[in-house]
């Protein structure tokens, strides 16, 4: 949309000109008189001013001649004293309404904040009309990146703040998304689309006059976006029940994890790092995973692994009991030896773990909800894993 179009759309938004917004043309149309008139009149046409002087404020823009910059990862902090914007930035204000970078008044981010600056929109208690600020940052050469992603951190106190780009020097500003009220400190990740060898942001906040508001934004990064994959996985397989708990790492936090079995996805929103396939057939197999980012899937990484046919000698000696469970499980194992006891539900999905030296140990399955759970033991005689059934 045309800059000038959603300062004005705005404007008669915040006066509740409906009926204006949905009908007029910018150029000509003759409701536009007919209705101020069912209005105050100073009131209808000192928005109008308003809003024709950011148009006019807006087009008449010229940003300090930087090169533009095209190292990254970039970032911005405004720990510069808070004496001025940092070089090649702008800000544009109208009204009662400004940025400008200020020491903490509200507190800071939560993680990876720079000391106390920050850029702050305020608008002192006026006039009940639409106010307007502008920060543009630098121009960037997104060209040689393959996924440029913007990040930063966020709050307001009332009001409205946006995020736009531009991929030209004439371009036209497209939004790329909006906040509205949010008193506690958030961090926004942005896919920076239609990437280009000229590249601007910029960050507006909107305030409809009446009472004090204010917008807060700080640690400003542009960087390449990196999905990595999983990594270090591994198979216990226990060829007597036919299963293999499957596990992995992942060198970056992720929102959870797919799993695959022989190129076909079988659960889609692991948060345990570990997965138990059941009901394996004999034959070779293939394991994958892959971690979901909040912004996009990585790729799927595989392990290749065989269920052999039993071998009756190999076969050692569990018991469950009660089996159906309702409140106290029994495990009993024929040697004393260290091992890792896993329960998993029926999905795969690990719900207790605990390391043991007992021939005898309870659990309690109070809690869980009813249907089938495998218990696996893991220790220096390999992998077995025996079913249970909650009442």
């Amino acid at each position: 949309m045309n800059p000038n179009l959603t300062s004005i759309n705005f404007c008669l938004n915040t006066y509740g000109y409906k009926t204006i917004k949905n009908k007029i043309d910018m150029k000509t149309n003759p409701t536009f008189p007919i209705l101020c008139k069912l209005q105050r009149l100073s009131k209808c046409f000192s928005a109008l001013l308003v809003c024709c002087l950011l148009l006019l404020t807006e087009v008449s823009f010229a940003q300090e001649d930087c090169d533009p910059i095209s190292t990254f990862p970039w970032h911005e902090g405004f720990e510069d004293n808070g004496t001025n914007i940092p070089k090649c930035w702008k800000i544009m204000d109208s009204g009662y309404c400004r940025w400008n970078v200020v020491p903490d008044t509200i507190g800071t981010p939560p993680t990876a904040h720079e000391g106390i600056f920050k850029a702050l929109s305020y608008q002192n208690v006026g006039p009940a009309m639409p106010h307007v600020a502008w920060i543009f940052t630098p121009v960037f050469d997104l060209s040689a990146m393959s996924i440029p992603v913007l990040s930063f951190w966020h709050t307001q106190m009332q009001g409205i703040f946006e995020v736009y780009y531009r991929n030209s020097p004439d371009g036209e500003w497209v939004s790329l998304k909006y906040f509205y009220n949010n008193p506690d400190w958030q961090e926004a990740i942005l896919l920076l689309p239609n990437k280009s060898n000229h590249y601007q942001i910029r960050f507006a906040s909107f305030y409809a006059g009446g009472e004090e508001k204010e917008s807060h934004f700080d640690d400003i990064s542009i960087f390449e976006y990196d999905d990595p994959a999983p990594t270090h996985l591994s198979l216990e397989i226990d060829q007597e029940s036919r299963s293999a708990i499957f596990s992995w790492d992942n060198d970056k936090p992720a929102l959870g994890f797919s799993v695959y079995l022989d190129d076909e996805e079988i659960e889609t929103n692991v948060q345990n790092r570990e997965f138990l396939f059941t009901n394996l057939t004999d034959g070779n197999h293939m394991a994958g995973v892959r971690a979901r980012y909040p912004l996009s899937f990585s790729e799927i990484a595989t392990i290749s692994f065989e269920v052999l046919k039993i071998d009756e000698t190999q076969i050692k000696h569990y018991s469950l009991s009660p089996n159906p469970v309702s409140e106290l499980l029994t495990i009993e194992r024929s040697a004393a030896t260290k091992e890792m006891v896993k329960i998993f539900n029926n999905a795969g999905t690990l719900v207790h773990s605990f390391e043991t030296t007992e021939k005898r140990v309870n659990v309690n399955a109070t809690n869980y909800t009813s249907g089938i759970y495998f218990v696996s033991f893991s220790g220096s005689n390999g992998t077995i894993t025996q079913k249970f059934i909650k009442q």
